[in-house]
């Protein structure tokens, strides 16, 4: 309902993204934090607004999603354009933001549907919430190794590169959102600093 009800705002608002519109749209992320629709509604935005940076980092996010090849090419198309826009200098330092290297595992006992979602998760330790940064697998994709930059954050202006270290923690939600919850399975909460040595998040506990 707050998908649908999100985009149908944006369309009566004329494509402006007004308070109500934005709050509904970080309602749909809070649950499902790269849910597809979401952002390319906030990467429309940004491009109305002239903000191709912006813009090219929520596509960047949706096109690493499970969607029909139709939409991926389309989206692959918004996105070229979008950082045609952007100097060369800044595409350079995008390509350069300092990385997070991170491995997960499922500990050996632990089960879970393969279809259950894993949310990788980067905090900051003076201010957790939100996230900085979520990243979000499959049960089925583990072990697996990624790694989380700039691209990956929640919200403009909140970068993993801004901050000197960062708490990583990986969760395998079995109610689909990436809140913990009573009986999920998660691993311990390692530090780690964006550009720094890789982290190994060992999904090994049950979330009480």
């Amino acid at each position: 309902m707050d998908i649908a009800w999100a985009q149908a705002r944006y369309r009566v608002d004329e494509g402006e993204m007004s308070p109500a519109t934005r709050m509904i749209v970080d309602r749909v992320l809070a649950r499902t934090p790269d849910h597809p629709g979401m952002l390319e509604l906030l990467a429309v935005d940004a491009l109305q607004r002239r903000d191709f940076g912006e813009a090219a980092g929520y596509l960047s996010r949706a096109l690493r999603q499970s969607m029909p090849d139709s939409r991926r090419a389309a989206l692959a198309e918004i996105l070229a354009l979008a950082r045609s826009h952007l100097p060369k200098d800044a595409m350079a330092t995008d390509a350069d933001d300092p990385a997070i290297g991170v491995s997960i595992s499922l500990a050996a006992g632990f089960q879970a549907s393969p279809d259950a979602p894993v949310f990788v998760i980067a905090r900051d330790p003076d201010a957790p919430r939100p996230p900085l940064a979520v990243r979000r697998l499959t049960v089925a994709d583990l072990p697996a190794r990624i790694e989380l930059t700039d691209a990956d954050a929640m919200m403009p202006g909140r970068s993993l590169s801004g901050l000197d270290a960062v708490e990583l923690v990986a969760r395998v939600s079995l109610g689909g959102s990436p809140s913990a919850r009573t009986g999920d399975l998660e691993s311990e909460v390692e530090a780690a600093s964006p550009g720094g040595e890789p982290v190994t998040l060992r999904i090994e506990h049950r979330v009480p």
